[in-house]
């Protein structure tokens, strides 16, 4: 697994083995991000990426956080529970020299703790088949890691059902294969 694009375009993520950690495919990966990139999610001419304060949650290998990194963002927060996947996280900061602009928090994002400041751009990547979605977004959306200007993007398996909270509205919906990337914001 490699990132796509940017400074660390090129550069291979180490991936832990054996947690049952689905990495994001480099091509809905490239898809995502050209959409995050060119999509007009943020006012102006200005990417969504651009600076941005980024949560990865359910982060796994960090893939999205660090291809977020690697394309503009400013810093990343890695939720994850699982050692052999935090342990990865942060072999990856280490080895891509992004240790400054990287914060580990072992938690689950259903649970999440209280955050001071609503994030830029959030990653959930739940395990496929958990129904983990809706749980996961009312927990980051009352602990202020969802505002209203932070947009969401969410991979699930392309056959699951799946529900939002009632204040959130979808953007975009794609699939790829046995992927769906959707995105979704607060409705204001």
């Amino acid at each position: 697994m490699r990132l796509v694009a940017g400074k660390h375009k090129g550069r291979a993520l180490v991936a832990p083995s054996g947690i049952g950690v689905r990495p994001t495919s480099d091509k809905v990966r490239e898809s995502l991000f050209n959409v995050l990139a060119h999509g007009g999610y943020r006012a102006g001419e200005q990417s969504v990426l651009e600076n941005a304060s980024v949560l990865d949650a359910f982060a796994g290998s960090g893939a999205l956080g660090f291809e977020a990194l690697s394309r503009g963002a400013a810093e990343c927060i890695f939720m994850e529970k699982a050692e052999a996947a935090l342990e990865a996280i942060k072999k990856n900061s280490f080895e891509l020299g992004e240790t400054s602009r990287v914060r580990v928090l072992r938690t689950d994002a259903t649970n999440p703790p209280s955050n001071t400041e609503p994030v830029d751009l959030l990653f959930l990547d739940p395990p496929y088949k958990g129904m983990l979605l809706l749980s996961a977004l009312t927990g980051l959306l009352a602990a202020n890691w969802v505002g209203v200007d932070t947009v969401c993007c969410a991979e699930l398996d392309a056959y699951d059902e799946f529900s939002i909270p009632s204040n959130m509205e979808l953007l975009l919906e794609r699939q790829y294969g046995r992927t769906r990337i959707i995105i979704l914001k607060v409705a204001c």
